[in-house]
């Protein structure tokens, strides 16, 4: 019953403690509460159909894999594809992550950006369809979208529902975000590629994204200024903190490592824009290890080191300025 102890253990960490435990297992397993009593005082076995549900269900790690191995890690997915559906999953996931983690003190995001973050894109409607004609036009391959040009992209009709949730919880959580000059890059690079394509039907469209681009850094500066988070749609300062530092080596991925006093959760990117995500306890600390060695080679701008700071957002802003002005030859 050892599993089932740390199961449960695990399970109790991961929700309020407002809720009954009891009432919830027995709604989720449809059993009845003196079932789900037994259970929880392991005097009767879960299934491993149960085990399972409830791993999923709730995001737990896998602890049968990291009792076995220490070196095998579990990761859950959460990718975007042709579904119609599956824009929506992906951002309710976004959302009940950092939900789940700011149930306990000290809720933190800790961002390692080798792009710029996926949250950003959700304030900036322009910037946002254009990612995701990207993702599904050049990534995916969705040929629902091989005749389409940029004008022709139209938001899901989940975003009005879900975006603001998302962009509140995400506000609201304390950060520290590692950025590189080159942050930024990649964005440009696929805007440029986009207009030798002809995937715009006129400049002014492009124009469009990249003054988006730079109120994002004009935004970036607001928030490095004071290290608290602002609130671009409401113009209001936030109470939430956040801290920016600008390495000088490569990061080499987008990585995620949410965490609060307690419990921890690991984001690694893959195929550009997706992501998988583990609780597993070695690979977390592993993660914070090297991001904590990353802000030691970085220069944290948030608040001080002015020079730098103005530096960093000028460098910015000059590359955008750049693809701008490529456009009036």
């Amino acid at each position: 019953m050892e599993f089932q102890r740390q199961l449960i253990e695990k399970l109790r960490n991961s929700i309020s403690p407002k809720i009954n435990l009891a009432e919830e297992l027995a709604d989720f397993l449809d059993i009845s509460a003196d079932s789900a009593y037994r259970r929880l005082r392991c005097e009767t076995a879960f299934t491993i159909d149960e085990a399972i549900a409830i791993s999923d269900h709730y995001n737990l790690p896998d602890l049968m894999g990291g009792s076995l191995n220490a070196k095998t890690v579990s990761f859950r997915m959460n990718p975007l594809s042709n579904d119609e559906n599956s824009f929506s999953d992906y951002l309710r996931v976004l959302f009940t992550d950092i939900q789940w983690i700011r149930q306990k003190d000290n809720a933190i995001i800790n961002y390692a950006a080798e792009d710029i973050p996926i949250f950003y894109h959700f304030f900036f409607p322009s910037l946002a369809r254009f990612k995701m004609m990207y993702w599904n036009k050049s990534i995916l391959g969705n040929e629902l979208f091989r005749n389409l040009t940029f004008e022709d992209i139209k938001l899901p009709s989940t975003w009005q529902e879900e975006i603001p949730h998302l962009q509140k919880i995400y506000l609201e959580t304390n950060a520290n975000e590692i950025w590189h000059l080159d942050s930024i890059k990649s964005t440009l690079k696929q805007i440029e590629f986009y207009c030798k394509a002809q995937y715009f039907q006129s400049k002014e469209s492009v124009i469009d994204i990249l003054d988006q681009l730079d109120n994002l850094v004009d935004w970036v500066k607001k928030m490095a200024d004071t290290g608290k988070r602002f609130n671009v749609k409401t113009n209001q300062q936030l109470e939430s903190e956040i801290n920016y530092y600008i390495s000088d080596v490569m990061i080499g991925t987008n990585s995620v490592l949410i965490n609060n006093t307690e419990n921890s959760a690991a984001y690694i990117s893959y195929n550009t824009f997706n992501f998988i995500q583990t609780q597993n306890h070695d690979f977390n600390e592993s993660t914070q290890k090297w991001m904590n060695q990353l802000k030691a080679q970085s220069t944290l701008i948030s608040k001080v080191s002015e020079a730098k700071r103005n530096v960093f957002i000028s460098s910015l802003r000059s590359q955008i300025n750049k693809l701008r002005m490529s456009l009036n030859p």
